[in-house]
């Protein structure tokens, strides 16, 4: 069992307390950090539809959507020791859809149809563009894109520090439907 006052002195205390910013408030017993930087969301949509009858027997449609929404989450522990946030979240979506319907006779009707949905979305550390806390570590990645500055901690009592589990994220689906004819 270590005393707690020889803990508050030990290196890594005060190794970890120059990675977070310094304490906004101090009490008698205590010293607090306290954050309150909130979110940037910057959301972008757009739509555009044309539908068309171009005689008695012919109809057409095409609808086009757009969505581009972009959301910085700071972490609570600001530095290179990180804080449990969703970091940088970036969404892409598209959507694109089309048909034609043509009466040929009473009995007969063509109605071809079309659509292509395109996702891109992701999100990565706050704190992607810091060194790595633990390198010379065997055996973690070394490419930039995953490598975070450090892994998950959970102290009792705290704020969890180091990079969301989660983080990295990527999602990336393309889905197309190519036909579909009614006769």
């Amino acid at each position: 069992m270590i005393p707690l006052a020889t803990l508050l002195s030990l290196p890594l205390r005060r190794a970890f307390s120059t990675l977070c910013r310094s304490p906004t408030s101090l009490g008698a017993f205590q010293q607090q950090l306290r954050v309150t930087a909130g979110d940037t969301i910057n959301d972008d949509k757009g739509d555009i539809r044309v539908d068309d009858t171009f005689n008695a027997r012919t109809t057409a449609f095409v609808r086009y959507s757009q969505h581009q929404g972009k959301i910085a989450s700071p972490p609570n522990i600001q530095g290179p020791a990180g804080g449990n946030s969703n970091g940088n979240v970036n969404i892409f979506n598209q959507q694109i859809a089309g048909g034609v319907t043509h009466t040929f006779n009473q009995n007969s009707i063509l109605d071809a149809r079309f659509a292509f949905t395109r996702t891109d979305g992701g999100k990565s550390p706050y704190s992607a563009s810091f060194p790595s806390l633990m390198a010379g570590i065997p055996g973690l990645p070394t490419d930039a894109a995953v490598v975070r500055s450090l892994n998950v901690q959970s102290v009792s009592g705290f704020s969890q520090f180091g990079n969301q589990g989660s983080n990295p994220q990527y999602q990336n689906p393309y889905i197309s439907t190519r036909r579909s004819i009614t006769r």
